[in-house]
C-alpha cells in the first residue's frame, strides 16, 4: 500500500479550491466585461474612454500572457545560477530529497537545485520539468530532519497537484517577472486563490510531518524561516505532550501572539499529529510500531467554502433565471399581421339581432351594426375567433373596409367554417361594390347556418335581392 495525497490532505482543501477557482473565474469575467463595456458604451468622452478601454483590455490580456511565458525564462535563469545536487555534489541535500520522495511515494525525485543565497527559503517551480530550489542558508543551517521537512513540504505540493497552479498564479508576482500593474490576470487570480493556497500549505505541512515522523522538525523549520535574531527560536518540546483543552488554548494564544505567521500552522499541525489519521499515514509508510490513536482528524472543511459556492451560483444563475422568466412569460405575438388596433374580447355571448344590423344597399338592416365604440372594442388584446371578428367589425364601422376584409380573410384562412365571418365578409364586399364575392359569401353563410336562424334568413334575403 502506497501513501497517497488523499491520506494526509486537509479536509478543507478540495472545497476551498472549487470555491476559489470559481471566484477567480468570476473576478476575471467581471474585469474583462468592465473593459469591454468601457470600449462599447464609451461613457464620458467617447474617444477617450474607448481608447482607454482598448489599451487596458490589450494590456490586461497581453501582460498576463507574457507573465506566464516568462516563467520558463525565469526558471532557466535560476538553474543557470544554482548547483544541482547529486550523490557527489551536496550529497546531504541529495540524500534528504531521495529519502523524502521515497517515503511520500513519489514516482521519482525531481531535480533539486541549491541557490547561492544566505537567507532560508525553499520553493518549487512546476513548469515543464518540475524543479525544487533551496538556498545555501537553508541547506547549511537546518539539521537533517529539518531539511527533510522543508523538502517534503515542497514535494508534497508536487504530489498534490497544486504546485502548477501556484507557479502560474503566484510566481510571476513573487519574482516580479513584469511590473505588477501589467500582471492583471495573475493579480486577480492571487486575490481569489490565496484563500485556497493557505489551506494547501496546511496539507503540505501534514505531508512533511509524515515524512519526518513528527511535528518538531517541521515546526523548527517553519520558525527558522521567520526567526528574529533578537529573539530565541521556537522550543516546542513542551508543546508536544498531550495537553488538555485549557492548556491548548493558552498555547495557541501564546504562539499566535509571538509568531503570528506560523503560530496557527503549528497548532493545526500539532492537532493532526495527535490524531488517528496521522497514525494511519505512518502505518502506510511502514512505521507499524506506531500505536493508533483514538482521536479523529481534528480539522473540518468548514461552511465558508460552501457558502461562497452558493453565493457564486446565485450570481451566475440570476441572469439566466431572469432571461428564462422573461422568455417563458412573454405574451405571444399577434397572428394577423394587418391588425393595427388591439382587439377586444366579446362582451356578451351573442349580440341581439336588432342591435347589430347595418343597412345594406337596398336599405335592409345589417345584423353587424354595433352600438359599441371603437375604444370599447380595443380594451383588451384577445386574438381568439371572436376577438378577430370584433376587430373586423371595428374596421368596418370606421369605414376601413380593406382592413376589415384582410382581417376576415386571415380568420377564414384559419377556419373556413365560421358562418359569422362569411356573413360579415359578405356585407363588407357589398359596401366595397364586389357583388360577386358578396354573393359567394352569402351563399356560404346559408350553407353553414341553421335554416331557422336569423342569420340564415338574412343571407337568403340578401341573395334574392342580388339576383338579376
Amino acid at each position: 500500500m502506497r501513501l497517497s495525497a488523499a491520506d494526509y490532505r486537509h479536509p478543507g482543501e478540495t472545497p476551498t479550491l472549487v470555491a476559489a477557482c470559481w471566484l477567480a473565474i468570476t473576478l476575471l469575467a467581471a474585469a474583462e466585461g468592465l473593459l469591454v463595456w468601457l470600449i462599447v458604451a464609451r461613457p464620458g468622452l467617447p474617444w477617450v474612454s474607448g481608447t482607454l478601454g482598448m489599451v487596458l483590455l490589450i494590456g490586461f490580456n497581453v501582460g498576463g500572457l507574457i507573465g506566464a511565458l516568462q516563467i520558463r525564462t525565469h526558471k532557466a535563469d535560476l538553474i543557470g545560477s544554482a548547483r544541482r545536487v547529486g550523490p557527489s555534489r551536496l550529497p546531504r541535500v541529495h540524500q534528504a530529497a531521495e529519502d523524502v520522495a521515497r517515503r511520500l511515494a513519489l514516482p521519482g525525485t525531481p531535480p533539486v537545485y541549491v541557490l547561492p543565497l544566505e537567507n532560508l527559503d525553499s520553493f518549487v517551480i512546476a513548469w515543464d520539468t518540475p524543479a525544487v530550489f533551496v538556498t545555501e542558508g537553508l541547506a547549511e543551517q537546518l539539521d537533517d530532519l529539518e531539511l527533510r521537512a522543508a523538502l517534503a513540504h515542497e514535494l508534497a505540493h508536487l504530489k498534490g497537484g497544486d504546485a502548477r497552479l501556484m507557479t502560474l498564479i503566484y510566481l510571476p508576482l513573487r519574482a516580479r517577472l513584469l511590473p505588477p500593474v501589467l500582471l492583471g490576470p495573475q493579480a486577480v487570480g492571487w486575490l481569489a486563490l490565496r484563500w485556497w493556497m493557505a489551506v494547501a500549505e496546511l496539507s503540505a505541512d501534514r505531508a512533511a510531518a509524515v515524512a519526518v515522523r513528527g511535528l518538531e522538525p517541521v515546526a523548527h523549520w517553519l520558525s527558522a524561516e521567520i526567526e528574529d535574531p533578537e529573539e530565541p527560536g521556537l522550543d516546542l518540546h513542551r508543546y508536544l505532550g498531550y495537553l488538555d483543552r485549557e492548556q491548548w488554548r493558552l498555547v495557541g494564544e501564546e504562539l499566535r501572539r509571538a509568531y503570528p505567521r506560523v503560530g496557527a500552522r503549528i497548532l493545526e499541525l500539532a492537532r493532526f499529529v495527535q490524531s488517528r489519521r496521522f497514525a494511519r499515514c505512518l502505518a502506510i509508510v511502514g512505521d507499524l510500531h506506531i500505536q493508533p490513536l483514538e482521536a479523529p482528524d481534528p480539522s473540518s472543511p468548514g461552511v465558508l467554502p460552501y457558502v461562497a459556492m452558493g453565493m457564486l451560483s446565485g450570481l451566475w444563475l440570476a441572469p439566466l433565471t431572469v432571461a428564462l422568466t422573461v422568455a417563458v412569460g412573454a405574451p405571444p405575438s399577434p397572428a394577423p399581421a394587418t391588425v393595427e388596433a388591439p382587439p377586444a374580447t366579446r362582451e356578451t355571448e351573442q349580440q341581439p339581432a336588432e342591435q347589430t344590423e347595418p343597412p345594406d344597399e337596398a336599405g335592409a338592416p345589417n345584423p353587424f351594426a354595433s352600438g359599441q365604440s371603437a375604444v370599447s372594442l380595443a380594451t383588451e388584446a384577445d386574438f381568439t375567433e371572436q376577438g378577430m371578428l370584433d376587430v373586423a367589425r371595428m374596421h368596418k364601422e370606421r369605414g376601413e373596409l380593406d382592413k376589415a376584409r384582410r382581417a376576415l380573410e386571415d380568420l377564414l384562412q384559419q377556419d373556413p367554417t365560421i358562418a359569422e365571418a362569411h356573413y360579415l365578409m359578405a356585407w363588407t364586399c357589398v359596401d366595397m361594390g364586389d357583388h360577386e364575392r358578396a354573393a359567394q359569401e352569402f351563399q356560404a353563410t346559408v350553407n353553414l347556418t341553421d335554416p331557422d336562424s336569423e342569420m340564415h334568413q338574412e343571407a337568403s334575403d340578401a341573395l334574392e335581392r342580388m339576383e338579376p
